[in-house]
């Protein structure tokens, strides 16, 4: 293996796992996870789009002692399939996530949201402008989310956040 590509493996590992699982135990109480989250600008602009916006989102989060979200795979598939359905309608809408939605019920969801977005190419500004809309506010800090599902692709964003009420 690529010494290259086995130091960014393993970077991404110790990412998610810092990052997206936090402390599972208070996760899993759902109390405040009491460590900040601090990453250099240097690294975090050379992360992906998609873990850069997962640690910004749980940074936000942190702030108001809410719980990490965790990341997952499946939802991120699904985020970026929606993102394919915008793409292939030219149209950003929240409109046609019914198949997601359904997916991600029948997988043991109680509660699905998202936020989308067009056109930003800055992650912070993204998050910003997300911070200051009400509903993608409301989103991205309901203690109600436990996992989410992030996608981006050719300016388009979409965040899936799930909830189920067994944690």
């Amino acid at each position: 293996m690529d010494i290259k590509l086995f130091i960014i493996l393993l970077v991404a590992i110790i990412f998610l796992t810092v990052v997206f699982i936090g402390d599972i135990r208070s996760f899993l109480k759902k109390k405040p996870v009491k460590k900040r989250y601090k990453i250099e600008p240097k690294i975090l602009e050379k992360l992906t789009p998609e873990f850069q916006i997962g640690y910004l989102i749980n940074k936000e989060r942190n702030k108001l002692g809410i719980h990490p979200l965790l990341f997952d795979i499946k939802t991120s598939y699904l985020a970026k399939r929606r993102i394919d359905e915008m793409i292939e309608n030219n149209k950003l809408s929240h409109e046609l996530m019914n198949d997601e939605r359904a997916e991600l019920i029948e997988s043991g969801a109680d509660i699905v949201g998202e936020n989308i977005a067009y056109g930003y190419t800055n992650i912070e500004a993204l998050i910003l402008a997300f911070m200051k809309s009400e509903g993608h506010r409301k989103n991205i800090l309901s203690q109600n989310y436990n996992w989410c599902g992030i996608a981006t692709k050719e300016k388009y964003y979409c965040i899936l956040f799930v909830g189920d009420s067994e944690v």
